[in-house]
């Protein structure tokens, strides 16, 4: 029984129970007028301007410096590597490892043989050095799974945080991963039901095949 205007004036309790007895009546053709009316529940529904919202990232012209150096325990040694602010980096800006890239919300630790390029929607494309660099030891393979969970592990507590429904925000009956151009997942979160997981290897797949990555664009992720 939808309710008019603002349901907080006096007199609305009234209102709710002659309305439940209308509507009871033209449904079951009777009325319960010595009987009293339960409000089991209550819906509400707030509905904002249409007004359209475009997603967009500003990136500086300006490659961004270092900031400072550090000093990072690596392979059994210390050594000083360069420290960069994520919001200092220009479009195309290209950084070798190892370096540090800091933002709020995380570290990210550039391996030495490898580079990130600045994304025109700011994100961070990492790439594998020359032809015959060694490959990632035991050491370096833990650190990239770390850094991998932990974003799939965000993305999980984000979809919590935000959820309405009590299944997925107290149950945790949900899934996030992490997947490659070809749709192959790289990475899921500890949080997560068999269910999910599956079907979100075979959404990836039939996604890719409608938008390839190509046409992606940061609003659509």
């Amino acid at each position: 029984m939808p309710l008019e205007g603002d349901p907080c004036r006096s007199g609305t309790a009234r209102i709710c129970a002659r309305g439940f007895d209308r509507a009871y009546e033209v449904l079951y053709g009777v009325r319960l007028d010595d009987v009293d009316v339960e409000v089991v529940s209550w819906r509400t529904a707030a509905h904002g301007g249409a007004k359209q919202r475009a997603i967009s990232v500003t990136l500086d012209s300006k490659p961004g410096v270092a900031r400072t150096r550090r000093q990072v325990h690596f392979r059994g040694r210390d050594m000083a590597v360069d420290v960069y602010d994520r919001r200092s980096l220009a479009r195309d800006q290209r950084i070798a490892g190892p370096v540090l890239i800091e933002e709020r919300e995380t570290t990210i630790y550039v391996l030495a043989g490898w580079a990130v390029t600045v994304h025109a929607d700011g994100s961070l494309i990492a790439t594998s050095g020359a032809r015959g660099a060694s490959r990632m030891d035991g050491i370096e393979l833990e650190i990239m799974w770390g850094n991998l969970i932990s974003i799939v592990s965000e993305q999980a507590k984000a979809l919590q945080r935000i959820a309405f429904s009590p299944i997925v925000r107290e149950a945790g009956d949900l899934a996030t991963a992490l997947f490659d151009t070809e749709a192959r997942m790289v990475a899921q979160a500890i949080t997560g039901t068999p269910g999910h997981i599956n079907s979100l290897g075979a959404a990836a797949k039939n996604m890719l095949t409608a938008i390839p990555p190509s046409g992606f664009s940061r609003a659509m992720c």
